[in-house]
């Protein structure tokens, strides 16, 4: 009996983890290409969106309630669970606080990673590089996405997103 473990031990090993590693590689490929059938919400997301209406309560106090005057910001979603928000040059928010008017321009960009599933699209993890003039002076603060959990909507061209009475978004899809 020890003759035949040491002369076929080895290769029915072999062949048992080649069988394993196939067998779960398989299931992987499986598992990541779901059909986008089975993943329309999510999808939705993906590509490039402009934001045409944006209201949000100031971060610091969440008495002021700033909101988009103009050209919007460009959000990208993209399938790998990576994004970009892009301010450009500068996006204006404005709105009043304790009764003075307040104007905040954001530019730059930030690079995030997401995830989104029911509805609910929470950014895991980000790059900022956006800077703040307010009243036409530089802030010192560093600008970030909230990673709070939010929800989401899509509607054939149109996204919204939101979290309460923190900020709300309507985009368009621009591709």
């Amino acid at each position: 009996m020890s003759h035949w473990t040491r002369r076929y031990a080895v290769p029915f090993f072999v062949s048992s983890l080649t069988a394993f590693v196939l067998a779960a590689a398989a299931l992987l490929v499986v598992v990541v290409s779901r059909p986008l059938e089975e993943r329309p919400e999510q999808d939705c997301l993906i590509g490039s969106w402009r934001v045409v209406s944006y209201w949000e309560r100031d971060p610091a106090l969440r008495v002021a309630k700033l909101e988009l005057q103009g050209d919007g910001h460009l959000y990208e979603y993209r399938v790998d669970g990576t994004g970009r928000v892009d301010f450009g040059d500068g996006v204006r928010l404005s709105g009043e606080l304790l009764g003075a008017p307040i104007e905040v321009v954001l530019s730059g960009y930030v690079e995030f990673h997401y995830t989104a599933e029911d509805g609910v699209l929470q950014v895991v993890g980000q790059d900022s590089n956006i800077t703040a003039r307010m009243w036409g002076l530089p802030a010192d603060d560093v600008i970030e996405l909230s990673t709070e959990p939010y929800h989401y909507r899509c509607e054939k061209d149109r996204l919204r997103q939101s979290l309460d009475d923190v900020f709300a978004a309507e985009m368009t899809r621009v591709s």
